[in-house]
């Protein structure tokens, strides 16, 4: 729960009219099965993603407005379940110029030689930070990025998310890019690895595996994801499966003490 109070002070990059109001009306209600939910109650969920996002996402929104609804209904979810541990997650340009340090910037960047318009900046992505962040005092989102850049060792690990709200032919730009991040991540001491998730926003039943799609998803190193559960036949995993050990964070998320002293899950409306 050390990171508490940085989530909290996060969210005003991720809640604004639009996204407040379908958090309020749709997402809100069912994303509390996280802290009141049994194995059961959790598995369904992980299944109903998909339906909950496009119960909210509406028939007239454009592309773009629909994919960062998406990656920010995310960021809730997997922000609520990395609580009980030390991972951070990290959206868009406004959070990474708060948080992250130009060091892990850099190495996060992706390039084709030195032309404009060939890079690649990631701005979805989830730091796993070491214990000894526990030791310091009056950790806040406006210093922590000072402690990351005196002691980057305390970063263990990154996982880039690509994220798209379909899943067809667009997955084709994020796999390349994501193969040049995996080639470049090897020169650095930084355990690198990059994720594809997805809505899906086509009907599950149209699916086949072994499918181009689904080559390509399995390209990824840190895994492919998305909103119907995990299905082998796939190679899929759930959306919950992106947060290592989720199941055995539950008892934690769920405990009362957690819950009544958590300022994050004040500011998302959960308690």
């Amino acid at each position: 729960m050390w990171l508490d109070t940085i989530r909290s002070e996060l969210c005003e990059h991720v809640f604004n009219s639009s996204f407040q109001k379908n958090w309020d009306v749709h997402w809100c209600n069912e994303i509390k099965i996280l802290l009141d939910g049994d194995d059961m109650d959790l598995e369904l969920f992980s299944e109903r993603i998909r339906e909950i996002f496009l119960s909210a996402s509406g028939g007239n929104r454009a592309p773009e407005q629909a994919g960062l609804q998406w990656r920010k209904f995310l960021w809730c979810i997997l922000s609520i379940l990395s609580t009980a541990d030390n991972e951070l997650v990290i959206l868009g340009k406004p959070m990474m110029k708060r948080i992250v340090p130009k060091l892990i910037v850099e190495k996060l960047s992706i390039s084709i030689g030195d032309k404009p318009g060939l890079t690649h900046n990631p701005e979805f992505i989830i730091l796993n930070l070491d214990n000894p962040l526990l030791k310091e005092e009056e950790i806040n989102a406006n210093n922590f990025k000072v402690l990351l850049e005196k002691n980057p060792e305390l970063v263990r690990d990154i996982t880039v998310v690509w994220s798209k709200t379909n899943f067809n032919d667009t997955i084709q730009q994020p796999m390349l890019w994501a193969k040049l991040g995996m080639l470049k991540s090897s020169e650095f001491a930084y355990n690198i690895k990059h994720a594809w998730v997805t809505v899906p926003s086509q009907k599950p039943e149209i699916f086949r595996p072994n499918t181009t799609p689904f080559h390509r998803a399995h390209i990824f190193d840190g895994g492919s994801y998305w909103g119907i559960g995990k299905q082998e036949v796939f190679g899929m995993s759930s959306i919950l499966d992106m947060i290592s050990n989720w199941r055995d964070r539950i008892p934690i998320l769920q405990s009362s003490d957690v819950i009544e002293k958590s300022i994050f899950y004040s500011n998302l409306g959960l308690k």
